[in-house]
């Protein structure tokens, strides 16, 4: 084999670096995950109940592909799959009302159909109220096992059961953080929504979170720091967040709950878009 020159070994070395780096950028581009963006009916219900069709289409048109409804806008199962559909929208999580009394053993199945109608498998737990949270690690304990339970009983209609946090469930208790404690005494099958904006307002870094807990956030409420903010604009570390989201295959939807009405959920998106654009 014939000797090559170090002149020649540099060059061959250096291409052969630069076809490494440029196979890693494109295996990257390959392997980047697309998370499909929804909206939070909350932000929505004024101009939803006054033309629920009109600010569907809207919502399509703004670029959002599914909505979360919290409450169902005085409207049946079926006349909201309509609507949905008509939009060319998919439902992608529920906050049910009544919360944890809609998901005991006597409601569960009532509540599964109206998902089951909807094309939602996500029901969402938004929160336990004040005055019903644990005071006690032992209370966070049975409280998992209640919400292993309903997961049980859901779990065979296809149904994942989730529960939303706000800032009180990152208050210490015994030294714990509770809403972390939750999932790790409850099973596998019940999962996190995380609310990033108000997770970082109780102190919390949301991509640890998120990385925390690989295989258990379904899905990511999208909302800044300050709610005044626009998205990016304020104190949210968006490309941490957006980075852990991708690697966590559990996560479904972005799902948009900053500020309120259409107005406010168009520049959402269009702001938090431009934020995934950054990631190439």
């Amino acid at each position: 084999m014939a000797a090559i020159s170090r002149r020649e070994f540099v060059k061959t070395a250096a291409a052969s670096a630069a076809a490494l780096a440029t196979g890693a950028a494109f295996a990257q581009t390959r392997t980047r995950r697309e998370i499909p963006i929804g909206v939070q009916m909350y932000i929505l219900s004024q101009p939803a109940n006054a033309d629920l069709a009109g600010t569907l289409a809207a919502v399509k048109k703004a670029g959002f592909e599914a909505v979360e409804f919290a409450g169902y806008l005085k409207r049946d199962a079926k006349t909201l799959r309509q609507h949905l559909d008509d939009a060319g929208l998919k439902c992608c999580g529920s906050h049910v009302p009544g919360g944890l009394s809609a998901l005991t053993a006597e409601r569960l199945p009532e509540t599964i159909e109206f998902n089951r109608t909807l094309g939602n498998t996500n029901l969402i737990v938004p929160s336990l109220g004040g005055s019903n949270l644990p005071k006690t690690l032992d209370g966070w304990t049975k409280l998992a096992a209640t919400f292993s339970d309903i997961a049980e009983r859901a779990k065979p209609a296809g149904m994942k059961v989730g529960f939303h946090n706000h800032e009180v469930e990152f208050t210490p208790v015994e030294g714990q953080i509770p809403y972390e404690y939750l999932f790790t005494k409850a099973s596998r099958d019940v999962y996190m929504q995380v609310d990033v904006g108000l997770a970082a307002r109780a102190g919390q870094d949301p991509a640890a979170l998120i990385n925390k807990f690989p295989g258990r956030v379904v899905s990511l409420h999208i909302k800044e720091f300050d709610p005044a903010a626009p998205i990016a604009e304020g104190k949210m570390r968006w490309q941490e967040i957006i980075r852990a989201a991708e690697t966590n295959p559990s996560i479904q939807y972005y799902i948009m709950e900053h500020g309120r009405g259409l107005d406010a959920a168009v520049t959402g998106i269009q702001d938090f878009q431009k934020q995934l654009a950054v990631r190439g």
